[in-house]
């Protein structure tokens, strides 16, 4: 969750999901430092990878997908971080 101090009271905090761009992941620094960012302006983040990307599982074709696959990646990271079924964003938005 944000922190307390950048939260108004009875509020949650704001949820992004950031994607990579092409040949990249996120760990790539331009990801981890605007995830820095939001985060010390109390803005929850979830980064996430694109199938066949990084730690991402693989999918079925074993190559870069070339678009046709990442909107359903990055709806389905929304997804998850909106019903945050683990509780690690404050629970379900």
């Amino acid at each position: 969750p944000a922190r307390a101090d950048r939260v108004p009271e009875g509020r949650r905090a704001p949820r992004v999901v950031l994607q990579h761009g092409f040949r990249e992941n996120s760990n790539n620094w331009r990801i981890v430092l605007l995830s820095y960012m939001l985060r010390q302006c109390g803005i929850d983040v979830l980064a996430n990878n694109f199938r066949d990307h990084c730690y991402s599982d693989r999918s079925s074709a074993h190559m870069y997908e070339w678009g046709n696959a990442y909107p359903y990646d990055l709806l389905g990271a929304w997804d998850f971080a909106r019903s945050d079924p683990r509780g690690e964003m404050g629970g379900p938005v």
